[in-house]
């Protein structure tokens, strides 16, 4: 019987034996890698955009390139809005954050740093190109609209003086006196003071219901995101804008021309919020019903607003899917007054391509319905 003998393997056998194994496994760590960063570049920039709006806008600029991730959906409010866990994660992954400013996200502007510190902020109120409104003082516009007054048969001189404003004595308030507030009707007429003798101060922060500003913050998307893309990317990124900015100015003359009739029809929103949309079209906003969609107007509010509604022949109030309706329901009630809904920021239904298009065209469906009947 003949015995084989196996020799002892030596360093040299053993290294020899180990360089296929090595080779592969850095093989399949390459491959594995490589297929990460083509998966990476398939996904393209992760963009965060805070409110449908602002989403739809870069869901047509990123088309083909990158789908961007919306914050705030189903009919939450950027007023009053609580980050989610969900958010946090979005934000802490994200590669631009697009959002209005401290003026409307008020919840992230002292958290963004930290939430997102590696995301290049795409701030549409500080874009060039952007054209900023002061927001309106309640008081000056209804002067306004007493001298437009003056040209209407249906009131004259003295049926004004019976209204006059200045018999009210309004005092202000500190936002701050409501945690102290009761419900009775004293606390009542402070808030009422609060409601009538307070503004925003500074600038208007719904800068995309103007159209011409959501064309801006488009240039302002394309130029942040392309710097980070390849050339092919770029180039697409580049043709999209040109095709948002045609049709937008296509829908600016529709909507001019299905508005038009309706400009000297006035009417109060639930809060004074359209400036942008109504400069760019024509119309006649008369006043809103409350300064912050957060504060609901007092009796003695709800009061002299139905005597607004009688004494100025409003033609509609519209509320917002947003907030609670029952202010609105309270100051139509059985007078001859239409109630309509604005909706100025949509659901999730408009962070897509064509979203902000669908969003104005919805507006504007909105007002001709209401001031049209």
């Amino acid at each position: 019987m003949t015995v084989q003998f196996n020799p002892a393997p030596t360093p040299a056998t053993e290294i020899s034996m180990a360089r296929p194994i090595i080779r592969t496994a850095l093989i399949t760590a390459a491959l594995t890698l490589a297929g990460q960063a083509a998966s990476a570049r398939a996904e393209g920039p992760k963009l965060v955009a805070t409110i449908p709006p602002l989403a739809g806008i870069a869901s047509d600029i990123l088309s083909g390139v990158a789908k961007p991730t919306l914050l705030i959906d189903n009919g939450g409010s950027p007023h009053a809005y609580s980050l989610r866990p969900s958010d946090a994660r979005a934000l802490a992954n994200a590669d631009y954050v697009l959002w209005v400013g401290e003026g409307l996200e008020l919840f992230l502007a002292d958290k963004l740093d930290t939430l997102a510190p590696s995301a290049t902020e795409i701030e549409a109120m500080t874009l060039p190109g952007v054209a900023l409104m002061p927001y309106r003082k309640a008081e000056e516009h209804h002067d306004e609209h007493d001298d437009h007054d003056h040209d209407h048969a249906d009131h004259d001189e003295d049926h004004h003086a019976e209204h006059d404003h200045d018999d009210h004595d309004h005092e202000d308030h500190e936002h701050g006196d409501h945690d102290e507030h009761d419900h009775d009707e004293h606390d009542h007429a402070e808030h009422d003071h609060d409601h009538h003798g307070h503004h925003h101060t500074g600038n208007d922060a719904h800068v995309w219901l103007s159209p011409d500003n959501a064309v801006a913050i488009a240039r302002g998307i394309a130029a942040a995101v392309s710097k980070d893309l390849h050339a092919a990317e770029a180039a697409r990124v580049s043709s999209n804008l040109a095709n948002f900015e045609s049709d937008i100015a296509e829908l600016k003359r529709v909507i001019a021309a299905q508005l038009k009739p309706y400009a000297e029809r006035p009417y109060l929103t639930f809060h004074d919020a359209y400036q942008y949309f109504e400069t760019n079209f024509g119309l006649d906003y008369h006043g809103s019903v409350t300064v912050s969609p957060e504060i609901q107007p007092g009796a003695a509010s709800l009061h002299e607003l139905r005597e607004e509604v009688e004494e100025h022949d409003i033609v509609c109030i519209f509320s917002e899917p947003q907030f609670e309706p029952r202010a609105i329901r309270v100051i139509a009630e059985n007078l001859p007054v239409r109630t309509g809904i604005l909706d100025p920021l949509g659901g999730s239904d408009f962070a897509r391509i064509g979203g902000y298009q669908a969003l104005l065209t919805g507006l504007a469906d909105s007002y001709a319905d209401c001031l049209g009947q």
